[in-house]
């Protein structure tokens, strides 16, 4: 989990968009521990998610590291002891929205590159 200082952390309580792997990683993480203690709480996951991307170039690199951040998320819901309550919904959340980066994004992106530069299983 990227500890982001505090002026990071009031930069996007403001509005502002995450711009690195470790501030959408403090963006999803929060938003996912205000969903467990509130189940009332609603957040788009989704559109968090999204945003980010469309704010980096179309890319393995971009699609990857994205990939990376909600596997982490994952991995800390699952390593704190305060969270071990949580983690089966979490890790619910998290497959989710990596179905959804795989399947509407990367998998067309993979599989133009597979027309112009050839597959990699023959």
């Amino acid at each position: 989990m990227p500890y982001i200082d505090q002026r990071a952390r009031q930069e996007i309580a403001f509005g502002r968009l995450p711009q690195t792997p470790g501030e959408l990683n403090f963006v999803l993480s929060t938003e996912l521990w205000k969903w467990c203690k509130d189940r009332s709480y609603v957040t788009d996951f989704e559109a968090i998610m999204l945003t980010y991307l469309r704010s980096k170039p179309t890319s393995y690199t971009s699609f990857n590291e994205i990939m990376g951040v909600l596997e982490y998320v994952y991995r800390e819901f699952r390593r704190r002891p305060m969270t071990k309550p949580y983690i089966f919904h979490v890790a619910q959340r998290i497959r989710h929205l990596q179905d959804i980066l795989c399947v509407r994004y990367s998998d067309p992106y993979e599989d133009g590159k597979i027309t112009i530069n050839g597959d990699v299983f023959l």
